[in-house]
């Protein structure tokens, strides 16, 4: 996997952290803002929640992120350490055609609808979900904003996120946001309140 110089560092003394705890449908976890993520040298302010439905592997998911201290700071984020990134989880009315685009005669194409533009950051539900022991991985639809020296895009995103929590305050993170033109990547050491009931760390 191919790292963004000075955006993606993975701090690999955390990889080997491995707590042993058993795994559960219906595991939830919670990180409130504002917990922060050190990649590299920037600092993301962030906040998670999810939850794990019954059925393995799929459930809800919150997501936030952004450059810098996102909670109090009422102007726009300035870059970190030269960078600028956000990005969230989004929901908003599924695709669909109605039986009243149908065309009218044969051979002739059906009206366009158009999209829904009532799309939102919050919460995303039927998301790839997995909350094992103290692991948790999600693979959700999104949206980002970067701006150079990042790979420049702002629209729709897949996002990808890994948690390992150590402690009940510290653990590592690492945010694959996807894009049209590549993907953008942040990833380090997390501090911030972790409640995640899966992880036994006793």
């Amino acid at each position: 996997m191919k790292f963004l110089k000075n955006f993606a560092i993975l701090n690999c003394n955390l990889c080997l952290f491995a707590p042993v705890a058993q795994a559960a449908s219906g595991d939830t976890i919670e990180i409130n803002p504002p917990a922060k993520l050190m990649s590299g040298s920037a600092p993301f302010s962030f906040g998670l929640r999810a939850k794990q439905a019954a059925s393995s592997g799929v459930g809800w998911i919150w997501f936030g992120i952004r450059s810098g201290d996102w909670w109090t700071q009422l102007d726009p984020p300035q870059p970190q350490n030269g960078l600028y990134a956000s990005a969230c989880t989004v929901h908003g009315s599924p695709a669909g055609v109605s039986s009243e685009l149908q065309p009218a005669n044969p051979g002739e194409d059906a009206q366009e609808k158009g999209f829904d533009t009532g799309f939102q950051c919050g919460r995303a539900f039927g998301m790839a979900v997995n909350i094992n022991g103290c692991t948790a991985k999600f693979q959700a639809h999104g949206y980002s904003h970067t701006d150079a020296p990042l790979i420049t895009y702002m629209g729709f995103s897949v996002l990808e996120i890994e948690l390992k929590k150590r402690n009940d305050h510290k653990g590592s993170m690492k945010v694959v946001v996807y894009t049209p033109a590549g993907k953008n990547m942040m990833s380090g050491e997390v501090t911030g309140a972790i409640n995640m009931p899966s992880c036994n760390l006793h």
